[in-house]
C-alpha cells in the first residue's frame, strides 16, 4: 500500500518536530544530524 502524499506531508511534518525538539534539548545540531536528516528524506522521498 502506497501513503497518500497528505500521509507522507503529516509524517514529515511530525518528524521535523522531533528533530527540532531534540535539537533544542542538545542547543545543538551537529553536521552528521544534517547529513543523516537528508539522506533519510532523500531515500523515502525515491521510494515514493
Amino acid at each position: 500500500m502506497k501513503p497518500s502524499h497528505q500521509t507522507t506531508t503529516h509524517l514529515y511534518g511530525l518528524l521535523g518536530k522531533v528533530f527540532y525538539t531534540i535539537a533544542a534539548i542538545d542547543k545543538s545540531v551537529r553536521g552528521e544530524e544534517i547529513a543523516q536528516l537528508k539522506e533519510i528524506v532523500k531515500q523515502r522521498m525515491a521510494s515514493t
